[in-house]
């Protein structure tokens, strides 16, 4: 079905509610997912029995799969890969035009690209794992103890998560 294009200085109707969606995705379910994980992962401080704890109460949840993939993994999805479509369609000008809303303009572009390769680090190093079965739940907290006492790794994730 073909769509005409938008008059002279009328905004594009599905471009506006397709950034919408994707600045939605980016704050409620991505926003309280990374809340709920980074408070479980914290847990980690106080020791191996109180993060496996904290992550067997996750898993008691029913559902759980059903929940990751409509509230998390779907929207996660769209947000990251229509994240790219905006970047890949920017104009950055900040050569030209010097002034602070192009640096952070620019700057959230690129955090945004440190964010995504990190996340398909961090699922695939978790997720995919256990997806695939070569990780269960209760080897998360090794399997992250490891990564993070890797000098690179730990530089990887402060890097992912502070984009």
């Amino acid at each position: 079905m073909h769509h005409p294009a938008p008059a002279p200085g009328v905004a594009d109707p599905r471009r506006f509610l397709l950034r919408r969606l994707h600045s939605l995705c980016g704050v409620l379910p991505i926003g309280v997912f990374l809340v709920v994980h980074l408070w479980t992962n914290l847990h980690a401080i106080r020791g191996r029995d109180a993060f496996r704890h904290a992550v067997g109460e996750i898993q008691t949840i029913p559902a759980l799969p059903l929940i990751e993939l409509v509230a998390i993994i779907a929207p996660l999805t769209f947000h990251a890969f229509y994240g790219l479509v905006i970047a890949a369609q920017a104009r950055f000008n900040v050569q030209r035009y010097g002034y602070t809303r192009n640096w952070l303009f620019l700057l959230q572009r690129a955090s945004g690209l440190v964010a995504f390769v990190f996340l398909v680090v961090h699922f695939g190093q978790f997720r995919a794992a256990k997806l695939l079965g070569s990780l269960r739940w209760e080897a998360f907290y090794d399997r992250l103890s490891v990564g993070l006492g890797s000098p690179g790794m730990f530089a990887l994730h402060l890097l992912g998560v502070t984009a």
